[in-house]
């Protein structure tokens, strides 16, 4: 049987806390060691692009919200989950970037496709909208 392990953060949404949140998946090299340093900032990007969606989209930068970052540790695959209460979304209603007339923003997702296996996102007023990303190590 696979050894898996768990850990769970609750945190407002306020941006001032991806940094923490970067540190822990840097961190996270220590426990999986399948987890190149490579691996590990694409996850990190990933991550801090979801979660920056969150505050910024989500809960509108409204500091008052709360963010559920559950990381999910096997030995071939990392799982990272991240649940919000705040505004949904419909990710098939979301434009790819045009290459061809750059812009400053809207590469989040496409961002967080491209570095992750598996994306999936699930919107839910009552349990709350997850992002669910999947990294194979």
């Amino acid at each position: 049987m696979e050894q898996v392990e768990r850990l769970t953060l609750f945190f407002p949404a306020d941006r001032k806390y991806l940094s923490l949140v970067g540190t822990l998946i840097h961190e996270l090299q220590r426990f999986a060691p399948n987890l190149s340093d490579a691996l590990g900032y694409n996850i990190g990007l990933a991550v801090d692009e979801a979660l920056a969606n969150v505050i910024t989209h989500a809960y509108g930068n409204d500091r008052s919200g709360k963010v559920e970052l559950a990381i999910e540790i096997a030995p071939r695959r990392l799982t990272i989950c991240i649940r919000d209460w705040g505004a949904s979304y419909d990710p098939k209603k979301v434009r790819e970037p045009d290459f061809g007339r750059p812009e400053e923003r809207g590469y989040g997702l496409y961002l967080i496709r491209k570095l992750m296996d598996e994306v999936d996102y699930t919107p839910n007023a009552q349990t709350g909208n997850q992002a669910t990303l999947v990294k194979y190590l």
